[in-house]
């Protein structure tokens, strides 16, 4: 099994290779943007796209059947053969080329196709008149050529102007070069023939141009309702998020006004009740152990508040708020803690200024609980008009492609999307993570 699946992979790899030089000047359709009304841009897309894949098919098989036509053909057709074919594969390599460039002007792609087409059909049927006439073999090829409209994607109108231009090409030069031809009997049935398989692609491909029509509009509308049900649910979380952020702020200073004066008086009580019963009273020890603990919950306290809402941030910024997060992390942990920024004030509005906080506060809470790490860096820096943060440390590292982001990260992705920041996760099992995202710069004037 395993030997099948490598097998295929390195069948896959040399498709992928063969292909690559092609597929860089193939005009991509989903370039066209999905929406209800965008069907048209993206038909005339897919329309260049395919002639562009005929064009070439017809190019490579031209150049590619030439060495059949010793055994084949007579000696007159092989002379014939021998000018046709580089003339209908350059016409054709031509082609692949200006419709490329044409997906920057989409609404040429009919006219394009109609004019090239007819450049490949005019010369075979110069060529085809000198070889043989109505009753021989060669004529008859043209009754396949009307399909090759099918390649469009176009509405009747066009449809029909593109089937007309490709098909009759081939029988105008045909009987111009060779005129004897329509005193003949056969003349009669083979274009009605002609004007039959002309009229059944036509119908063919409306239908195929209906169907596509629908399988887009069907494909539009479910993608539009998906943006925006996506876009409702990313600014329900965002206010959900403002909400809990304003939450946060309510506790903090709740907590620093409110139980911090509780602490305060518990220590000053503790301290003059020591100073009353004086050294070597029996309930000294015992003063002492609420003492320390009353300092603990201080500690403790401190700590709950920076982690809700960090009044350093709102007061001296970012880069004052994201150190105190370094130095504290240095204090409680045997971890080794590095921090650069190369400037002390960052122009950030609130919002921006909190999703960078809270991106650092989340990666190294994620370090001291499961990267196992030994050292952790983290660095600000200015990047053009935008903040750059990194946190990088070197513990066993995960396959992001094999692990789902945490709810966490994910929100903090979220978070950034929406302020036009970027989020990257780069890691690798015994290797260490690398964290890095990006704001914008933008004046709290400008919020």
């Amino acid at each position: 099994m395993s030997a099948a699946v490598a097998h295929r992979s390195g069948a896959t790899r040399w498709w992928d290779t063969l292909r690559a030089p092609f597929r860089r000047w193939l005009v991509d359709a989903s370039a066209a943007e999905v929406r209800p009304d965008g069907f048209g841009d993206f038909a005339r897309r897919l329309s260049l796209r395919n002639a562009q894949i005929g064009a070439l098919v017809w190019a490579v098989s031209a150049i590619g059947f030439w060495p059949t036509d010793l055994f084949v053909l007579a000696p007159r057709a092989r002379a014939i053969f021998a000018v046709s074919r580089p003339v209908t594969a350059g016409v054709a390599i031509v082609a692949f080329f200006v419709l490329s460039w044409l997906r920057h002007r989409p609404g040429l792609a009919y006219p394009a196709v109609a004019f090239f087409g007819a450049a490949i059909t005019v010369p075979l049927g110069a060529f085809k008149a000198q070889i043989g006439g109505l009753e021989g073999q060669w004529f008859y090829f043209s009754f396949f050529i009307p399909w090759c409209g099918l390649l469009v994607v176009a509405p009747p109108g066009s449809r029909i102007g593109v089937t007309l231009a490709v098909t009759l090409g081939y029988p105008l030069a045909f009987f111009t070069c060779a005129p004897q031809e329509l005193g003949k009997p056969q003349v009669g049935s083979s274009i009605v023939f002609l004007l039959f398989a002309t009229g059944a692609s036509v119908i063919v491909g409306h239908m195929t141009y209906r169907l596509v029509r629908a399988d887009y509009r069907l494909r539009s509308s479910l993608e539009w309702k998906i943006a925006e049900r996506t876009e409702v649910l990313a600014k329900l979380a965002e206010r959900l998020e403002d909400s809990r952020e304003h939450e946060r702020r309510v506790v903090s200073r709740e907590l620093h006004d409110e139980t911090a004066q509780l602490l305060t008086g518990m220590r000053l009580e503790l301290s003059l009740m020591r100073r009353t019963l004086g050294e070597g009273h029996e309930a000294q020890a015992l003063i002492d152990r609420l003492t320390k603990l009353v300092e603990q919950s201080f500690d403790a306290h401190r700590s709950i508040i920076a982690a809700l809402r960090p009044r350093i941030l709102d007061e001296l910024g970012l880069v004052a708020a994201v150190r105190q997060q370094v130095d504290r992390l240095r204090a409680h942990e045997h971890l080794e803690v590095g921090f650069e920024t190369d400037d002390e004030r960052y122009d950030l509005d609130e919002r921006s200024a909190l999703a960078v906080f809270r991106a650092v506060q989340e990666a190294l809470t994620n370090v001291v609980r499961h990267a196992e790490a030994s050292r952790v860096d983290v660095r600000l820096r200015r990047d053009g008009s935008r903040v750059r943060a990194e946190i990088t440390d070197d513990g066993r590292g995960f396959d992001p492609s094999a692990q789902a982001d945490g709810f966490g990260l994910l929100g903090l992705r979220e978070r950034l999307r929406a302020l036009d920041g970027t989020f990257e996760v780069d890691s690798a099992r015994g290797r260490g993570t690398r964290l890095a995202l990006a704001v914008p710069e933008r004046p709290v004037g400008d919020a």
